[in-house]
């Protein structure tokens, strides 16, 4: 069974991320679906493993929003998935 841990932006796992995310893009599955790139990725990252090798992942970064939006008030903080 999968399991889903935070990682670390190494040198391999930023290899294993960018990897998956040209063989979505191949896929066309997903409109919009680009590969990342080093800069793209911000940690947190959180991935899912089948054994040692990555097979999933998701990112994204916290944030402060200064105005009020339909839910988020401001000055509250939130966490956006990218």
């Amino acid at each position: 069974m999968p399991e889903i841990r935070r990682i670390e932006l190494t040198d391999d796992s930023v290899a294993q991320l960018i990897r998956l995310s040209e063989l979505w893009a191949e896929e066309g599955c997903s409109f919009g679906m680009v590969k990342n790139t080093r800069e793209d990725l911000k940690e947190p990252v959180f991935a899912a493993f089948d054994g040692d090798r990555i097979v999933g992942y998701a990112f994204g970064h916290f944030y402060t929003p200064e105005k009020k939006t339909s839910c988020i008030e401001p000055g509250s903080r939130c966490f956006e998935l990218d």
